[in-house]
């Protein structure tokens, strides 16, 4: 399990530490402050020829292309809140052995830069900064210039949709504004607080209060509105300025406020609200951009970050994509989504009630947008 910088916690992942460090704190230290994948240990039991076969015998009745509506309905119905943890402890199983490299966040002189210290961040998906050249000295501080614990992720029909990042520390804010400021990312998403249970999650990279302003090296970060008008979600109106290029740009940050730490969102319907108003946001940044974006139409990578950059970064980017697939009119498959979003940020998704918010808010969803009649879902629990 993770042994955090600064003696912090968030829901995290078993997985190999990211190299040697002199925090003296572990997991084991921490006791409860770490998630457990729930319903895993029948799995956990059975050997690798075992798993691959459930895996395998379960491919037809799981939909290897997915579902229509109507099949995903009636998938979920059959399998229950017991099937789909099962179906979860498979997904864990198939994906708990690191699908690529990580070496650039286990170098000594980026260890500083891991909110938590067994956190991977793959290299092939890694976000790299570019490096100014007062950092090109060495090979090493070359590493060190470059590297943020950050992830790109595919979307829907989209390439690099999603930044997933950790919270930033205290040494990574600057770092993380000038990721925000390359990437051209119009839209930051924080699904957790600074402060949960006693423990910091994230650095307080933005100014608070309306009319305040922070630096951080070349950048300025300018508080230029608040909207509390939702007790669910606090938006702010930030203005993005490179000092030395004498250039600003309007940032959104959105921070979801009731998703509790080592827990799951209170009703699934808040969660699509949330999401409806990142939409939003997005498309007005990119209208802002005008001709400083000539990618993809959707936009830049949004930026979105808990803690960790794991549990609830991953079901909320678990639920955008499933969701944007079927206003597409594609068929539904949560598990290939989540397999998929583990090879590129690992251990997304870090517990069996997240999975299960996962299948409840697309079924929300459904229901909301009556895609299938309501008698269709009227025996379905799955939380």
């Amino acid at each position: 399990m993770c042994t955090p910088n600064s003696k912090q916690s968030d829901e995290i992942s078993k997985g190999p530490p990211c190299g040697p460090t002199n925090n003296t704190s572990t997991s084991k230290d921490r006791g409860k402050d770490t998630i457990s994948e729930k319903g895993n240990n029948s799995v956990a039991k059975l050997g690798k020829e075992q798993v691959t076969t459930i895996i395998d015998a379960d491919e037809s009745e799981n939909g290897t292309n997915g579902f229509s509506i109507q099949e995903f309905v009636q998938f979920v119905k059959r399998k229950g809140q017991r099937g789909l943890l099962q179906e979860y402890d498979q997904v864990v199983a198939a994906t708990e052995q690191l699908s690529g490299s990580c070496n650039i966040c286990k170098k000594r002189i980026n260890l500083s830069k891991n909110r938590y210290q067994d956190v991977p961040c793959y290299d092939d998906t890694r976000v790299i900064l570019s490096t100014d050249e007062t950092f090109t000295s060495t090979k090493d501080v070359d590493d060190c210039a470059d590297f943020i614990h950050a992830n790109f992720v595919e979307g829907y029909n989209q390439k690099n949709a999603y930044i997933a990042t950790q919270g930033p520390l205290p040494v990574t804010i600057a770092d993380f504004w000038k990721m925000i400021w390359e990437q051209n990312s119009v839209v930051i998403v924080m699904v957790t607080r600074i402060i949960e249970m006693g423990r910091i999650k994230s650095g307080q990279y933005w100014p608070v209060t309306k009319g305040s302003s922070t630096t951080h090296q070349g950048f300025k970060v300018e508080n230029m509105d608040i909207n509390v008008t939702n007790p669910e979600f606090l938006i702010t109106q930030l203005k993005l300025t490179a000092v030395k290029q004498e250039e600003f740009r309007i940032i959104t940050h959105l921070q979801f406020l009731s998703w509790p730490d080592f827990g799951i969102p209170s009703n699934p319907t808040i969660m699509l609200n949330f999401l409806q108003i990142i939409r939003t946001e997005q498309s007005l940044g990119v209208s802002r951009l005008k001709n400083k974006w000539t990618g993809d139409a959707l936009g830049p990578p949004m930026v979105i970050h808990c803690s960790a950059g794991l549990g609830r970064t991953g079901t909320l980017i678990t639920i955008d994509i499933c969701t944007k697939q079927i206003v597409g009119g594609e068929k539904i498959n949560i598990r290939k989504i989540v397999e998929k979003l583990r090879s590129q940020r690992a251990y997304s998704i870090q517990s069996s009630d997240q999975y299960l918010f996962c299948y409840a808010t697309v079924i929300a969803f459904i229901r909301d947008k009556e895609l299938t009649p309501v008698s269709d879902l009227e025996s379905i629990s799955i939380l």
